[in-house]
């Protein structure tokens, strides 16, 4: 039975899967069902929401006697603890004002118990996508999951129009269930483009506004000979089918673009609704409204910012995700170390953050965290400190202090673990040839363009070194010297300029975005915070000691024919 269910937990929590894998299949000969089983009841309720079972679903134990049948649930039989499943289907009364703690956020509103779970849809669809099962993997980006939307008939505000009904909702008396699907998010033009971001990447997607849908809606329709074998034909429209020729590659554009191109932009699209509500006065209508809410007391009345906290905590909870688990309360002092925690493991900007700080050199310490323990960035607890800078912006109705000291700074800094990202894989792909059907290539490019149509944003120090190369008779510009090395093109030796290189290109956007070097940190001596960040008519090109030694000259041969016509 065990064997049967554990290795799909792995969909819904690595740290739940890797206990009872060790507890009832690997090591079940030392099982203790005396010591072990209250543990392991909780595991397994804890399990429940996530892949679609209530407790009403699973009952009631009844033990039967050669007298009587003895219910446990809850209770104490034969001396074993039956613990209480708490854990039901979501309803309006039981979750609608609950909260549920993100890692190191604690949001106070909302069921983000299940928007959260939007993340399990991502694992799950990248473990079909490795097995080749392209198509079940679509049904779950189309539909969704595990993640949904909580309210009831009556109780429903206009508010809630920017979470649309797929189809897949289901009513039971006046309960209402939406479950929503990363395509939803993918084809949400309203919310995607509330990001200030967005347009830069429509542009450089040649006006698409639905670039992520058509990234991996491309990746979907390809018959199962192409998934495996790449496809050789057509014209551009086939770019992607022909350029990924491995399951592998395929898998990591679909996964990461569900994470970069759908998750992210709709989540910060979501931020910058909460500012557009924040300065709407008439969003705060609610205020004269009572919400029902099960108590002591019968009901009671919520803040007249109560949506408005609940789009930033639903945002929050999107960036974050459910997979992160929940962090010691005191997480900046101690380090409450345990074998099943895994820092790493997640699709949120917490996960590629910490994933990346042990290669960088940025995680933080923590008293009693074993030296050879996964490492938490230092940026998770600055994202923290701006989820909860922003929620408190919102109750205050500081609107402006919402939209430039805390939305823009989060976004800018949720760069910060894409560059370490970028030049982690520029460095795992500078010595492989072209044609290569590993996934690191798709992963480099995947990271690349989030970057990519950024370049040039703040129109500062990006523009200053294109106009000194200008100069010099040289054509490329920080941008293109970026994307020659790190988008793949078929046949052509990826990173052919090196890790250095694409490093030196970045510490133009480095710059550009007052991104801190302590959070980007190096590795393999390879940093863009090691090129001096702004690169002037001095220094026109970094490390190419070409180009800084023809500017040298040129100063020189410019100065000698000055110096004769005048002699």
């Amino acid at each position: 039975y065990a064997m049967s269910i554990v290795p799909q937990l792995i969909s819904v929590s690595k740290t739940v899967h890797g206990y009872l894998q060790s507890m009832l299949i690997d090591n079940v000969g030392s099982y203790d069902a005396e010591k072990d089983f209250t543990n392991v009841m909780k595991a397994l309720y804890s399990t429940l929401v996530p892949i679609g079972i209530s407790c009403s679903d699973i009952g009631k134990y009844y033990q039967a006697t050669a007298t009587t049948a003895t219910v446990t649930g809850g209770t104490s039989h034969n001396g074993r603890n039956f613990p209480p499943c708490v854990t039901s289907n979501p309803s309006t009364s039981s979750h609608m004002f609950s909260s549920h703690t993100l890692a190191n956020y604690d949001p106070t509103t909302s069921s983000t118990t299940y928007t959260s779970t939007i993340d399990l849809d991502i694992l799950q669809i990248k473990i079909l996508m490795k097995m080749g099962n392209h198509i079940a993997a679509s049904w779950i980006y189309e539909s969704g999951r595990h993640s949904f939307q909580t309210g009831t008939t009556s109780d429903i505000l206009d508010g809630f129009s920017f979470l649309p009904d797929n189809g897949s909702s289901t009513s039971s008396s006046n309960n209402i269930v939406n479950y929503q699907s990363l395509k939803q998010m993918a084809t949400n033009h309203d919310i995607l483009h509330k990001n200030i971001w967005y347009s830069k990447y429509v542009d450089y997607m040649k006006g698409d506004n639905f670039f992520g849908n058509s990234l991996v809606s491309s990746v979907f329709s390809l018959s199962q000979e192409e998934l495996n074998e790449g496809y050789q034909g057509g014209g551009n429209e086939d770019a992607l089918r022909i350029k990924w020729s491995s399951i592998s590659q395929h898998t990591e554009v679909v996964s990461k673009t569900l994470q970069y191109f759908v998750l992210q932009p709709f989540a910060f699209g979501l931020m910058y609704l909460a500012v557009e509500k924040c300065f709407d006065e008439s969003s705060l209508k609610m205020n004269s409204q009572v919400w029902k809410k099960k108590g002591d007391d019968g009901q009671q009345s919520i803040s007249p910012t109560y949506y408005i906290e609940q789009i930033w905590d639903e945002a929050a909870s999107y960036l974050i995700g459910s997979l992160e688990g929940q962090y010691d309360k005191d997480d900046e002092i101690s380090y409450m170390y345990s074998d099943d925690y895994d820092p790493q493991f997640g699709f949120g900007l917490y996960a590629l953050a910490n994933t990346r700080c042990n290669q960088f050199g940025t995680c933080s310490t923590y008293r009693n965290m074993p030296p050879s323990s996964p490492g938490r960035a230092k940026i998770v607890s600055v994202y923290r400190d701006l989820f909860y800078i922003g929620k408190n912006q919102i109750t205050s109705l500081q609107c402006e202090e919402l939209l430039e000291t805390t939305i823009k700074q989060a976004q800018r800094w949720s760069l910060v673990p894409i560059i370490q990202s970028v030049i982690r894989y520029a460095i795992k792909v500078e010595e492989l040839k072209g044609g290569s059907t590993l996934k690191v290539l798709a992963e480099g490019e995947m990271f690349a363009l989030v970057i990519l149509p950024l370049f040039h944003y703040q129109q500062s120090a990006a523009n200053e070194n294109d106009a000194a190369r200008a100069d010099l008779g040289m054509n490329e510009t920080d941008q293109s010297i970026f994307e020659r090395n790190m988008i793949v093109q078929q046949g052509v030796k990826p990173v052919q300029d090196g890790a250095l290189e694409v490093a030196r290109s970045l510490s133009t956007v480095v710059v550009d975005f007052s991104l801190p070097c302590e959070y980007i940190g190096e590795t393999s001596g390879v940093s863009p915070c090691n090129f001096g960040g702004e690169i002037t008519s001095e220094n026109a090109s970094g490390v190419n000691s070409i180009y800084g030694m023809s500017f040298f000259w040129a100063l020189i041969v410019c100065f000698l024919v000055i110096r004769t016509a005048f002699s």
